[in-house]
């Protein structure tokens, strides 16, 4: 889908960025509670309103702007993970902490630089992680040019939020954070009960906006019930060391006495009063609260489904787009007949220098076919010749040899059909004028054909790719795939052999060792050790028996990331020295082939590292001893799944061949080189 926006839709964005941007994310969250903390807060400028026009104000540019960043994602060609980074406050990280989704739109920076000058003063940044189906937007792309924030759609799932690195400035040490967020499944809604909730929340809003208010008022008199109460504990305390302090004395006149102790039960009568009153607040406001974050879950719920169908447009939108690319190729047929029933009444001149100049363009689609073929097997070649070098079993995914022959036989047969219509063009007669037209029409059905060999296999709408720039795309994924194999083979026979070594120590102790560990408790142990070590070893054959997926995107920095992390935690062990100097060599002869980052393969060890961290609470050493399990199978994305069913294996299938051999069959039964 082209990226068209609407004067509407760009002027909902700049409205919800420049105006909104805190009264609808407000709205989107469910807590009541941070509502009245920010209409409490004399310092704050948010001015929270939910009256029935403002939240009919709200819902449309909610839907206007979720729609704006659907419609950014799927213009886009290839869909990739992201990263930006946020400043924000620590109070928000310790929220988000507990929070299983972000309900608001969130709005970032794509300019790390530009940011941490604004650490500091309890402000820290945050790194947010989207993975390829989190929709986004750059506000550059649709508003000013400058503009180097970025929206994230609302609703996304929290997958980790954890420390990341440290920033020193000059004395000055601060900690950042790494978010990492999913897209959330919405859960549709019948058109009734959509309307039915939508009634109900426009129904409740005018009574929620004073509810609101009236609550921000119980919390303001709840505050100074507050400090009332402290101000007569004080005054009652004192008065009743003044008291005892009297009654220690040897003069306290009867009068007194009795004065100072009506004195005394009316401030406590005072307070009993304040504190009934500060019971009466407290539970008005607790009502009050689960009414508003009631109606306000409500209003979640309702834009949850609001998001579904906007996105059932959308995929309604593509898939109606790509039937009309059919319908056209369809109509696209009946050209050739409608071409040539247009020249029929030219003269004989005229129609033979379109039969040469159809002629020649399909020449040159053929000559530009081959010259695509020729490149696709160049970096086959190269393709084969790394793996060769890394030891992987790369195998090209399309016979392009096959294709040259027959694109040349093409080639060949236009050739013929050139010299076809100089012979015809040298006599001026009325059948060679009809034999012209012949030509004309196979010609046109020809440059169709030729054409429609350069659209991708795949259904991206609008893509910019042909078919033979798509072919070397997966081409090179099946390389990397081969090396992803080779890399992983490498590893996990290590670690089998490593796991059958500590299994052999365990099972060869002493008979006394065996002896004593019937009183330390250790047999038990080695026990569980070897039911753990049964684990790691079902996990990585598992792993190992499964055919790599091709409709995987390998990532050649994650690669790396793998053989670093294994050579770092195996370099000094001598048994697995030489599957530690292989993938040494694997990497040096990738580094040679692939641009590799080190920051980003840095980036992936550390997220991979991280969720490997120590743990502080007190275990037991059973307790330990699975948890470090259960680490490194993640670590190393072995297959800690239980057994299902699989997916089915996506097979890639070229018909580029086949193409050609019906355009040539088409030549030949068209007749038009007969005689």
């Amino acid at each position: 889908m082209e990226l068209k926006l609407t004067n509407e839709e760009i002027e909902a964005i700049k409205y919800y960025k420049n105006e909104a941007y805190e009264n609808i994310n407000q709205l989107l969250n469910s807590d009541s509670r941070v509502d009245i903390a920010i209409l409490t807060d004399e310092n704050q400028e948010v001015k929270i309103n939910y009256d029935k026009t403002s939240i009919i104000n709200y819902i449309d540019i909610i839907r206007k702007v979720y729609s704006l960043i659907l419609k950014n994602y799927f213009s886009k060609e290839v869909k990739e993970e992201w990263v930006f980074s946020k400043i924000c406050s620590i109070t928000e990280i310790e929220k988000l902490k507990n929070e299983p989704y972000i309900d608001s739109f969130l709005i970032t920076d794509d300019t790390e630089d530009k940011i941490k000058d604004l650490i500091g003063m309890n402000r820290t940044m945050m790194k947010i992680y989207g993975k390829k189906d989190v929709p986004y937007i750059r506000l550059k792309d649709v508003l000013e040019e400058n503009n180097t924030e970025v929206l994230i759609a609302p609703f996304t799932k929290v997958i980790e939020l954890v420390d990341d690195v440290e920033i020193k400035e000059e004395d000055r040490i601060f900690k950042t954070y790494r978010l990492v967020l999913e897209r959330q499944e919405f859960q549709e809604m019948s058109d009734d009960d959509k309307t039915a909730l939508y009634n109900y929340i426009l129904t409740n809003s005018d009574l929620v906006n004073t509810t609101l208010l009236n609550t921000v008022k119980l919390e303001k008199e709840n505050v100074s019930n507050y400090e009332n109460i402290r101000e007569l504990e004080k005054q009652i305390s004192d008065l009743e060391i003044k008291i005892n302090q009297k009654e220690q004395e040897m003069d306290y006149p009867e009068s007194e006495r009795n004065a100072d102790n009506i004195d005394l039960r009316s401030l406590n009568d005072k307070l009993d009063i304040l504190k009934n009153r500060s019971t009466e607040i407290f539970n008005d406001i607790k009502t009050n609260n689960k009414f508003i974050t009631d109606w306000k879950k409500n209003i979640t719920v309702y834009l949850m489904a609001e998001c579904a169908d906007i996105e059932e447009e959308f995929l309604n939108d593509m898939e109606t787009e790509n039937e009309k690319e059919v319908e056209e190729i369809k109509d696209l047929s009946r050209v050739p007949e409608i071409e040539k029933e247009k020249l029929k009444d030219e003269s004989f001149d005229n129609v033979l220098q379109q039969v040469r100049r159809e002629c020649l363009d399909n020449k040159t689609l053929v000559q530009d076919l081959i010259k695509d073929i020729n490149r696709l097997i160049n970096r086959q070649q190269n393709f084969a010749k790394i793996a060769g070098n890394l030891g992987a079993s790369y195998s090209a995914l399309n016979n392009s040899f096959d294709m040259k022959s027959k694109a040349e036989k093409l080639d060949s047969l236009i050739n013929t059909i050139r010299l076809k219509i100089e012979s015809l063009g040298s006599t001026n007669s009325t059948g060679n004028g009809k034999k012209l037209l012949d030509i004309y029409e196979v010609n046109n059905q020809i440059g169709i054909l030729i054409n429609y060999l350069n659209n991708p296999k795949s259904a991206i709408a609008k893509s910019k790719m042909n078919r033979f720039d798509e072919m070397i795309v997966v081409e090179e994924n099946e390389l990397k795939r081969d090396i992803a194999k080779a890399i992983l083979d490498i590893r996990g026979e290590a670690e089998l052999k490593k796991l059958r070594d500590d299994t052999q120590i365990i099972e060869d102790k002493s008979p006394f060792m065996k002896f004593l560990g019937i009183f330390t408790g250790q047999n038990k142990l080695d026990e569980f050790l070897i039911e753990q070590i049964h684990v790691r070893q079902d996990s990585i054959k598992k792993t190992l028996s499964k055919k790599l997926r091709l409709d995987y995107n390998y990532s050649i920095h994650e690669l790396v990331a793998e053989i670093r992390m294994f050579i770092l935690d195996n370099e000094d062990d001598e048994l697995v020295n030489s599957d530690v100097e292989c993938l040494k060599e694997l990497e040096r002869e990738l580094a040679k082939n692939f641009v590799i980052i080190d920051s980003k393969v840095e980036d992936i060890i550390a997220e991979k590292e991280s969720k490997n961290l120590p743990i502080n609470a007190k275990i037991t050493k059973k307790e330990l001893i699975e948890i470090e399990t259960y680490r490194f199978l993640n670590k190393y994305g072995y297959d800690v799944t239980s057994e299902k069913q699989e997916p089915e294996e996506i097979k890639y299938v070229d018909t580029t061949g086949a193409e050609i051999s019906r355009i040539i069959d088409y030549i030949n039964t068209s007749r038009v080189l007969e005689n």
